[in-house]
């Protein structure tokens, strides 16, 4: 319960909030793995969508990271989203420059299926290596370095795509030449900064 009652606070506070999907054992098992995750994700949203004490909050417009997009897609307009899009690209469940991303992308009940690809948007390709993370210490490092403006390689680009997902299924761009155009701004004005600091002010009091 606190768990909830935290991620209500964020939202309130802060205008952001992630979550974790768990593993939950207590599903059947079955001989595609493919199969199984993609069952174990529609118990997840539903679990989110029937929590009486999260559901006000459920909101309208979700981003979805996972590589069964076309069954997510349909479980979350069955859930009542108005606006998702649901993305993987090479093996990854996020936009990436690696290559194609699919997406499948749920407006008011219509699902669709689409491709993004980032030389599209003057967005250069990259390699796992030119996206490799590390432990918490130095995946903290990369993000403040993106949101402070030292880095603009391809981890910034990865930023700036996925956060456009985010911002056209929170309505506030209709295309993605926009949307990135408005995060990279809030890059540079400081803001997307002053939400991660306040993120972390809130979320360690």
């Amino acid at each position: 319960m606190f768990r909830w009652l935290l991620g209500l606070i964020l939202i309130l506070l802060v205008g952001l909030i992630f979550l974790c999907a768990g593993y939950d054992a207590g599903l059947p098992l079955y001989e595609s793995k493919d199969e199984r995750h993609n069952l174990d994700e529609v118990y997840t949203l539903r679990g989110l969508h029937d929590d009486e004490l999260w559901k006000p909050g459920y909101p309208p417009g979700i981003l979805y990271m996972n590589y069964g997009a076309q069954l997510v897609a349909e479980a979350l307009n069955l859930l009542g989203t108005r606006f998702a899009m649901v993305v993987h690209s090479e093996g990854m469940d996020e936009i990436s420059t690696l290559g194609l991303t699919k997406i499948c992308r749920l407006i008011d009940g219509n699902v669709t299926a689409m491709e993004l690809d980032p030389a599209d948007f003057s967005i250069a390709g990259a390699s796992v290596d030119d996206l490799q993370g590390g432990d918490a210490i130095a995946n903290a490092t990369i993000i403040r370095d993106i949101l402070e403006g030292k880095e603009k390689g391809a981890r910034r680009d990865v930023v700036l795509l996925n956060a456009a997902a985010a911002i056209i299924v929170a309505n506030l761009a209709d295309d993605f030449d926009s949307a990135i155009d408005m995060a990279d701004t809030s890059i540079r004005d400081g803001k997307a900064l002053s939400c991660l600091d306040k993120l972390v002010e809130v979320s360690n009091s």
